[in-house]
Parts: structure tokens; sequence; C-alpha cells
């Protein structure tokens, strides 16, 4: 039987997953990393994707984030202005979103599904170069619930350009119950909140789950809420330490904000599991290097205000929803903090967390269960 492959790309990471031998597992990339930034840039004429692309960032004038955003045929202004400001090449908006690229021979212009095909075709590598992955490359991919059709084509299209033999495409919500297979372990009906904190957008849904179907009952989506506002706001205490220090306003360097940035968001995804974190930026901003501690406990009260933020969805879809929820599944590489973790789960103390795998890996994990089920019954 052939191997089946899911695949979840978000605005800021992306993961791959195989179902094989009757369990699936999430497939590391070159670098050993179980999720790969969802980042491309133009380095001279080489095309870096991912990590490397990331690494990049403070000195790198041709860098896409957040692409998923215009992806989808809907997109608003506010969408565009989120990307044009973590972006650094230029982004024309006339009939047709392109980003323009500028080498030292000519200007690139490639539009956002060039840009996710190219990350497509670096979860392609690592798919091929996985054990078992001979013949086609059967995938399931997963978008958010509120998008159209045509967006979901968009997707597809992407993935077979990339090589990809696409299944389906499934909604996140569903791809997260598939991962813990509620729908064949439930003996009875019951009701699930999804909750999903990304790198840019969070959303909560409801899932009625009845006779191995699944029913979104509650959905409340939020394009202005993420793991990068949690990153930003410990970006910003950084810079306010280093300039009461040193007199030097981070603010008035891109590159040094860049730089900020970059780090606070590997401290924060230390302190996810450690009780405190090193943060050492070399040459932050004119010629000054900067190094400190910071603890979890220092963390959870900078981001504070922003839990109970990124909680509201939860609540809302919660207190508009008339029935007993037993469930709990969290998604989202910023669910791996402890402090959102339990401020979701004191929503409903009664309501059990599932928390055998993790959060920036659950909805590939469910995609690769349902192209799994597709490759078993084809």
């Amino acid at each position: 039987m052939a191997t089946a492959y899911g695949i979840h790309i978000g605005n800021s990471s992306g993961c791959l997953a195989a179902y094989s031998n009757g369990a699936p597992a999430v497939i590391a990339n070159d670098a050993g990393d179980r999720v790969t930034p969802a980042i491309v840039a133009l380095n001279a004429s080489e095309w870096e994707i991912g990590l490397p692309a990331k690494s990049g960032q403070p000195s790198s004038k041709s860098i896409i984030k957040h692409n998923k955003r215009l992806m989808n045929c809907d997109f608003t202004e506010d969408d565009l202005a989120y990307v044009e400001a973590s972006s650094s090449c230029r982004i024309q908006n006339e009939e047709k979103v392109v980003y323009e690229f500028e080498t030292s021979e000519t200007t690139l212009c490639l539009n956002p599904d060039k840009i996710a095909t190219k990350i497509y075709s670096k979860l392609f590598t690592i798919a091929s170069h996985s054990v078992g992955s001979d013949g086609d490359l059967k995938l399931v991919l997963t978008a958010p619930l509120h998008w159209s059709s045509a967006s979901r084509d968009r997707l597809t299209k992407c993935a077979e350009l990339a090589g990809f033999d696409v299944l389906q495409v499934i909604s996140e919500p569903a791809a997260a119950l598939l991962a813990y297979n509620i729908t064949e372990d439930a003996a009875e009906d019951l009701n699930v909140l999804v909750y999903r904190l990304g790198g840019s957008t969070c959303d909560a849904s409801i899932v009625k789950v009845s006779g191995g179907f699944m029913t979104v009952e509650k959905n409340i989506f939020r394009s202005d809420l993420g793991g990068q506002c949690l990153t930003q706001d410990l970006a910003e205490y950084i810079a306010q330490e280093f300039k009461q220090k040193w007199k030097l306003d981070p603010h008035e360097s891109r590159r040094a904000m860049a730089k900020l940035l970059h780090h606070a968001d590997n401290c924060k995804h230390v302190l996810s599991t450690l009780n405190s974190a090193h943060v050492f930026i070399e040459s932050l901003l004119d010629g000054v290097d900067w190094s400190q501690n910071v603890t979890r406990a220092r963390f959870e009260n900078i981001i504070s205000s922003r839990i109970t933020a990124c909680i509201e969805p939860a609540q809302k879809a919660i207190e508009s929803f008339d029935g007993k929820i037993s469930k709990i599944v969290l998604c989202g590489g910023s669910m791996k903090i402890p402090k959102l973790q339990s401020a979701i789960a004191n929503l409903l103390p009664e309501a059990e967390v599932l928390s055998g795998i993790s959060p920036d890996e659950v909805i590939a994990v469910g995609c690769a269960f349902e192209s799994w089920t597709f490759v078993r019954y084809a």
C-alpha cells in the first residue's frame, strides 16, 4: 500500500505527516525540524524556502511571509497590508497581486500561487526522501473553514504542480478531529471545541460528532490575532530594555527590529517547554550586542492582555452554543504555551483536553489519516 501524506501550511509554518504501517508520523525536514517555516526568500539568484529564508531575514530585501493570506480568493485590504508589512519585497496589486524581486540582472514577478508552489515543492522533496514513498505521493490538504471552493482549488493546483497527487482538501477543524480519530471512537454523540491559534490568525469551532459525521455548529474567526502578536509583545519588551540601558532605540532601524523579532520568536518557542530562555543578539544596533535572560513568568506577564484577547473567540463560541462540550482540541504552534493551554482549558473545566499530539502538528496528522483512508479503500 502506498504511503499516504497530509500537509497543513499556515501563514507562518508548514507540517508534513505520513500514514504508513498503521500509524501516523510527522516527517522532519532536512534540518531535523518537524515544522518548516512558510517563508520564501530570493538570495541573489537562489531561492530559499523554510529555515534558510527565516534565518536570513535581517539582511534580505526579497522575503515573503504570510503568503497564505493572499491565496484566499476573498482576501481583504487588511490581508494585503499585513503581507506588505511583514514582507520585504515590493507587492503590486493592480489587476492581480504580484511580488516583485529585484536581482542584479532583472526584475522577477511572481504571484502568490507560485510562492505557494515553492513551499509545496519543498515539502514534496522531503516526502520523496522519506521511507516508503515509491510511486505517486497521495496527499490530503487542509484549508480554513471559511475558504471558498475556488480558494481550495488554488491550493490543489499548487500542490499538484509541486508533484503531489491531491486526493482532497478538508477543513482545518475536521483535520484536527481526525487526528484523534474522534469520529470513529465516539460511542455517542458529542461536541468538541477546536481552538486554533496560528501565526497571524485564530479561530474557535464547535463541532458536533454524530454517527461518524462531523458538523460545525459554531465558528468564530479573527484575522488580526495570532502568535505573531505574542512575538511582537516580547520583542517590544526587549527593545525597551535595550533602550533603557544603552539610550539607543531599535525602532529606528528596520534591520534591528527584524533581528529582535527573529530572536523573540525563538525565545517564545523555548519558553513553551523551559522555564527560562537566554537571548543574545549580536550587534543589535550601532555595533552593540544584547544579552539577557527571560523567564516564563516574565513572558506570561508580558502577554497577559493578549491571552485575554486570544481566548475571546472561544468564549464567544461557547456562550452562543446550547449544549455540552466534552472535548477540546488545541491547534497551532502558539498553543504549546502552557499559559494559553490552561486559559482555554479553564473555559470548560469538565471537558477533556486532548494533548497527545503537538498542536503545531495535529492538523497535518489529521490530513494524513484522511489520506490513508482514501488509499486504503481505493
